[in-house]
């Protein structure tokens, strides 16, 4: 199975890539809990995530999908500069944003996010 949580919180900045932000959240920990994903964003999981919308809403499947692309460059040209921005080492940011878990053994440690919102608290 699949699942779509929609996750908020608060982390230090541990590591940074080009496609990545990795944070710490648990006080005193140094090891990513949670990496932001801040390159080309693909999939469905913000769409899903929300639990607001349902495929037989839509009587084009298309439609659907294009739901999803839509919001994708959505979060690539609003929220990705930002935290491209706000992301420096041992910086604290607060999130919002959606996760896809379909191998828990991979997706959980850490958690990859697609962040919908960052702000540096």
């Amino acid at each position: 199975y699949t699942y779509f949580y929609f996750v908020s919180g608060t982390g230090r900045v541990v590591s940074i890539s080009d496609d990545e932000v990795s944070l710490a959240i648990t006080p005193g920990s140094t090891n990513a809990e949670v990496t932001l994903l801040a390159g080309l964003i693909f999939g469905d999981a913000i769409r899903d995530g929300t639990g607001l919308l349902n495929a037989s809403d839509y009587s084009n499947s298309q439609d659907f999908n294009d739901i999803s692309a839509a919001l994708d460059h959505l979060v690539e040209t609003r929220v990705l500069p930002g935290l491209h921005e706000q992301a420096k080492i041992g910086a604290q940011i607060s999130f919002a944003g959606c996760a896809e878990v379909d191998d828990e053994g991979n997706d959980l440690r850490p958690l990859k996010v697609i962040p919908i919102q960052t702000k540096a608290p």
